[in-house]
């Protein structure tokens, strides 16, 4: 049986004002919409092999836009246990004088089915209109983690296979302090209003793994900036075991 949890929030706000220069009047809109969904619980096999299938999309569209894409996956077998875990992290901002646009979704989906599962969708979104132009946020964040237990590969130790303590140190192995990293602007900007571009910027990461027999990794993604108009990054990946 599959749990699902989930909410949807959305509002927006207005104001219509009087420009001082002009003398016009003018409406300031800030939209605001998040929906989140939480799934845990056994999930019945769809497909042969096992592992998830990533798609993602990110599509900024104005003066100044950032699309973003980054996605990591690890899948193993072993004797006792297959798991499989995905996350995916999509953004998309854009800032014009006029009209802005942005547009981020992904989606990671379990091919074959699982013992145990967990899995997170969260999106939001951002429009923020003001006399000067308009700022448009999107972002989505996906999470999935799976796993399969074969019974047949666990075995209880027999007395004789007791582990013995030899009084290892208690500071053995022990991992040295990590240092906090120097702060770090991703575009060389220096601006405090947070949004973290300046142009029209398309970046991308992908980081997948496998260690099993019969593994399979596939990942196409595109990166497309067109100077000050759009953006765009699209991902699509599969990460199995056959």
């Amino acid at each position: 049986m599959t749990i699902n949890r989930g909410f949807n929030l959305s509002a927006s706000v207005s104001e219509t004002g009087t420009d001082d220069g002009s003398g016009e009047a003018s409406t300031l809109v800030d939209t605001y919409a998040v929906s989140a969904t939480v799934s845990t619980g056994p999930i019945e096999s769809n497909s042969d092999g096992f592992g998830a299938v990533v798609s993602a999309d990110a599509t900024a569209i104005g003066e100044d836009t950032f699309s973003s894409v980054s996605a990591s996956g690890h899948i193993s077998a072993g004797a006792v246990a297959t798991s499989a875990e995905v996350s995916l992290t999509t953004e998309a901002v854009a800032t014009s004088g006029g009209q802005s646009y942005a547009s981020a979704t992904g989606s990671v989906e379990l091919i074959g089915g699982a013992d145990w599962s967990f899995s997170l969708s969260y999106d939001s979104s951002t429009i923020d209109q003001e006399v000067d132009g308009t700022t448009a946020i999107s972002s989505s964040i996906d999470y999935l983690y799976a796993l399969n237990i074969d019974e047949s590969g666990i075995s209880v130790p027999s007395p004789s296979d007791e582990v013995v303590d030899e009084g290892i140190p208690a500071t053995a192995g022990a991992t040295p302090p990590v240092q906090d990293p120097a702060d770090y602007d991703p575009c060389g900007c220096g601006s405090d209003s947070g949004i973290p571009f300046d142009g029209n910027v398309a970046v991308y990461d992908a980081d997948f793994e496998a260690f099993a027999d019969n593994a399979v990794i596939e990942v196409d993604m595109f990166a497309l900036a067109v100077e000050d108009q759009m953006s765009s990054v699209t991902l699509g990946s599969i990460i199995m075991i056959g």
